[in-house]
């Protein structure tokens, strides 16, 4: 029985932190779901500020406009991968005895 109820999140002794990757395989779902749709809201809240920073670099409209998308796409695809790849974090380092 792990410290946080079944989650896959336990705490050896000494502290050291352990996820089972095999009990978080039910958090993976939600993440793929919940993180374009952050990424995309973030892109629309974002869009008109990155536009204007691009405008003020003397950029054409639609140059500033195609730039600020692209800038803000690539940064919800690594935010996505970033928080992907915790959720499959291990430690998988046997205990010593």
């Amino acid at each position: 029985m792990d410290a946080f109820g079944g989650m896959g999140i336990s705490r050896r002794a000494g502290g050291v932190g352990h996820v089972d990757p095999m009990k978080l395989r039910h958090l993976l779902f939600p993440l793929v779901y919940a993180v374009p749709v952050i990424g995309f809201s973030a892109m629309i809240l974002f869009r008109r500020a990155v536009e204007r920073w691009f405008l003020y670099l003397d950029c054409s409209p639609d140059v500033a406009l195609a730039l600020s998308i692209a800038v803000l796409l690539i940064g919800a695809m690594m935010v996505g991968i970033l928080v992907i790849n915790a959720a499959f974090e291990t430690n998988d380092r046997k205990p010593t005895r």
